[in-house]
């Protein structure tokens, strides 16, 4: 069970994300008359955030580290550093992100960086069972350029599994920071390890 939770909440900290502008081409008549000259016009659209498939879990393979997503999550497969991103249903949902963690604290800094009042600590503030001793609790905000009034609040974990870093990352909204936050704690609390990883 996560302890002390009340110290992420009073950090209250939001931001957002947007996905890539898609570029889309019209042509505008020039108000020259006559000649039927033609400009170019760039209109960007949001293009919708890709958020996977229904799934019931999202986990590394590495660990055997498992995470239980409440019914209606999807999910999906990610890049790089994010092993997996689930969100939960709705417009402003949750959003949950399994990625790796090389184990150095100096390493979140650019995470941490991206919102001056961002917040970090190792020590007692939270257990996780399946993490090989206590872990580093972050938070910051995030908040969309193009929609300034939809702001989160990411709370992290990082934490070692054997001799592999993970962190677990929940992007909620402030609008409902409560119930999101209740969310986020309830999947890390039943955080499983499978057996042959």
């Amino acid at each position: 069970m996560l302890r002390h939770a009340t110290v992420c909440l009073a950090l209250l900290l939001g931001t957002g994300l947007l996905g890539c502008p898609q570029q889309a081409r019209t042509q505008a008549p020039t108000g020259s008359g006559g000649r039927g000259e033609r400009t170019e016009t760039r209109v960007t659209t949001p293009q919708p955030e890709d958020r996977g498939t229904p799934a019931a879990s999202i986990g590394d393979v590495a660990t055997g580290v498992a995470l239980e997503l409440p019914d209606g999550w999807t999910a999906r497969a990610g890049r790089g550093d994010v092993v997996a991103s689930a969100w939960g249903p709705g417009e402003d949902a949750v959003r949950v992100q399994l990625r790796t963690w090389d184990g150095d604290e100096d390493s979140l800094r650019p995470l941490l960086d991206r919102d001056p009042w961002s917040w970090s600590a190792a020590g007692p503030y939270a257990e996780i069972a399946v993490a090989d001793g206590e872990p580093v609790v972050a938070a910051w905000r995030e908040a969309s350029g193009a929609d300034p009034d939809r702001e989160w609040i990411v709370f992290a974990w990082f934490f070692r599994v054997g001799d592999r870093g993970l962190g677990v990352l929940a992007r909620v909204p402030v609008a409902d920071v409560e119930a999101g936050w209740r969310t986020a704690v309830g999947i890390l609390d039943g955080a499983t390890r499978r057996s042959g990883a």
